[in-house]
Order: C-alpha cells, then structure tokens, then sequence
C-alpha cells in the first residue's frame, strides 16, 4: 500500500525569559517540543492550562500535544487537539495535514481528503500534504486522482522519493507495470536504501511473469531489511510463479515466523505443499489459514480440492461449497 509522509513538524510557542517564572514556562515550551511523549503531554498541557499564552501560541501548544498523541496512535485525542489548534489559528496548514493524518489512520479517508485539501488551499505548495491526499484517494481506489496528485509533489519536490513511489504503486493498481517500474526505478536512484521500494518493484515484475528480476528485488529488500517478512512472502510467491515449491516453502516459513498473523503466507504454503503432492501439510496450513479468516474462500476452496486428492469426496464437496457460497466466481 502506498505511504503518507508522516514527518510530524514540531513548533515551538514565543519564548521570552523576563523573570525568573519565565524559566519555567521556557522549560515547558522546551519540554513541549520534546521527543519523549510523556514529557511532551505534561508540559504542552501545563502550556494550555496556563491560561496566559497569547491565542498562536496556544495554538501550537495544542498542536505539539496533538503530535505526542499522535506519535502514541492515540488519534482521536490527536484529532481533539487538532481541532482546538486550527479553531485558535485557522490558517494553521500543518495542524489541517496532521489531522488529516490522524483521520487517515482510522481510514476515515473522506474526512482525511477534506482536511488535506484545506492543507493544500492554505499552502498551494504544500508538497507532502498532496503526497498524503494521493494516499487517501488511492486506498479509495480513485488512483487517476492519486497519481495527478504525485503529479504535482514531484513537481514541486523532483527529489521527493516516496512520492515517486506512491505513484508508482497507483500506476500498478492500473495494470500498468511498465510505468510503476519507471517510477520505483527513480524512487531508487534518489534513495537506494528503502526496502520497500525494491520489494514494490519486485511485485511489478512478479505480475509480469519476470520471475528471477522480481526475485533480485526481494533480495535486495531484505539484505536492507532482514526481517522484511512480506519481501519473503513476495520471493516465495515468485519461486511459486517458477515452480520451485521447496524455496517458495523456505520463504513462507520465513514469513510465517515474522508474521505469524498473517493468513495469506500459510494458505500460499498450502498451496505450495499441495503442488507437492504434500496434502497433508497443506491441509494443515489451510486450517490456520481460516482459523484466522474463517471467511478466506480460497482457503475453503483449495482444502477441498486437497481433501478430494486424498480421497475424502464429503469433506471436499463440503469446503467446495462453502468456498462458492463466499465467492460464487471461485473455481471457474
């Protein structure tokens, strides 16, 4: 999925040691600022309680507090202090993108979208706001509107790597995998040591049937990342494209052991263990497979043509229709 640019800017309020009360208000400004979040609530609070700050300067107040929140995923209390940053200073277009930020974390991508253009409306070249605006509207599935989004944050930040490969992945979401790779390809040439960018290109070769160019990617996204446990499931599912099952199986253990929640590396084990012949061990996968996604159709389906390979017709007829039940497309 693509990624917003989170880098949460911090401000810091007007700070002026008069007398000797001042240094404890400097101290908490500086301590508002800071990156430890306990020590950053406590004095953006003792900020706000105050009750002395003129209305900007409280406004960043509740905005830095707003960050440490954030940095903690507490984004509805992020999301509050926001609000109170941008009613004290409406012209505040980091607390509108931040907030946006928030929202987009709690996938209330509508509300994330509004807050993003207002960001932009107050800042035209706001850069990392149209960035995170394409996010939102590529995970709504609007990528024509994502990509003329990267459009412009690479025109105003030509070095702007992630930019270059969120658009990337919006172009993959279109099929077009000659032009996502032309954009990982300058993703990394500005930044050559981001894993996620060589395993992104690698899944643009993988759908284009180059199996071994998709499998140097991964292995490059793990030698950056070695335990990039979705660069292993990509690898495995490429050795799988090759038929070499018993690598693909290596990978998927792999990731099996960095993400043991996730439900797509044991049912393409499964599926692995299957080709092998190995129906027993692929039943087994395909058990907590659906153990963690009792609604996986594909899992169901795939257990039951097992079940029917081993000579168990009731047991696979019943996963069968299950799996149809779900998805009435499977199996055709």
């Amino acid at each position: 999925m693509p990624r917003i640019a989170i880098g949460v800017m911090t401000l810091v309020g007007a700070v002026i040691a008069t007398h000797a009360m001042a240094q404890t208000r400097d101290q908490n400004w500086q301590h508002c600022a800071d990156q430890d979040s306990d020590l950053r609530i406590s004095a953006c609070t003792a900020i706000i309680n105050s009750k002395t700050e003129l209305p900007e300067d409280l406004a960043i107040g509740f905005y830095d507090r707003g960050n440490a929140y954030y940095g903690d995923h507490k984004y509805d209390a992020a999301i509050k202090d926001y609000a109170e940053a941008i009613k004290l200073k409406p012209t505040f277009a980091e607390a509108f993108d931040n907030r946006a930020n928030a929202y987009y974390f709690e996938r209330k991508y509508e509300l994330a979208i509004n807050d993003y253009s207002e960001a932009i409306n107050l800042k035209p070249n706001y850069a990392k706001a149209l960035n995170n605006r394409g996010v939102a509207y590529h995970d709504e599935g609007r990528y024509d509107s994502a990509i003329r989004d990267y459009d412009r944050a690479i025109k105003l930040e030509p070095s702007f790597a992630e930019a270059f490969n969120n658009r990337g992945l919006a172009y993959e979401a279109k099929d077009e995998h000659d032009r996502a790779i032309q954009d990982y390809d300058q993703a990394i040439r500005l930044n050559p040591n981001i894993a996620l960018v060589f395993d992104d290109r690698g899944i643009a070769y993988r759908h284009k049937g180059q199996f071994d160019r998709a499998i140097q990617d991964f292995d490059r996204a793990i030698e950056i990342k070695a335990d990039y446990g979705f660069a292993f499931y990509n690898r495995g599912l490429a050795y799988e494209g090759k038929g070499d099952y018993d690598r693909a199986i290596e990978d998927y253990n792999q990731t099996i052991r960095l993400e043991p929640s996730y439900a797509n590396a044991l049912y393409n084990r499964g599926n692995a263990y299957s080709f092998k012949g190995e129906y027993e061990r692929a039943i087994d996968d395909y058990n907590q497979a659906i153990k963690l996604r009792p609604d996986y159709s594909d899992a169901l389906y795939h257990r039951g043509m097992a079940e029917r390979a081993q000579g168990n017709a009731a047991a696979g007829a019943s996963d069968i229709a299950a799996a149809k039940h779900l998805d009435p497309k499977i199996g055709k």
